[in-house]
């Protein structure tokens, strides 16, 4: 909504989001009388944020102890390692159900040869 005043945002008032998109996609189809955009973004939990809900649940163990910094370095690890050599690893979103989960699971192993 466009305002003719501007608004003054305050750091203090500022809060982390809940997701990160880390990459935007976008396919455009222009086609005679139609056109079609397809935007895929792949986004993952602020860690942060993550991280501060569960110390509001329980104490985390060992592993969920380590500061955010430690898994996004992992996270960006694998990354780099995906892009380097995508013919080695699958990239499969473990927040869909267990089902779907499993699904991309075998699919990909099917992929990469390790399943008939």
């Amino acid at each position: 909504m466009k305002t003719d005043t501007p608004q003054t945002i305050y750091l203090k008032d500022y809060t982390a989001p809940a997701y990160l998109v880390d990459t935007v996609d976008l396919d455009i189809n222009i086609e005679t009388g139609t056109t079609t955009v397809t935007a895929t973004l792949a986004m993952r939990r602020n860690p942060e944020l993550a991280a501060q809900r569960l110390a509001g649940v329980r104490v985390p163990d060992k592993f969920e102890a380590l500061p955010a910094v430690f898994f996004a370095r992992v996270r960006d690890g694998y990354q780099q390692r995906c892009s380097a050599d995508p013919g080695r690893f699958a990239r499969i979103d473990a927040a869909a159900t267990r089902e779907a989960v499993w699904a991309a699971v075998l699919q990909a192993l099917r992929t990469h040869g390790c399943l008939p």
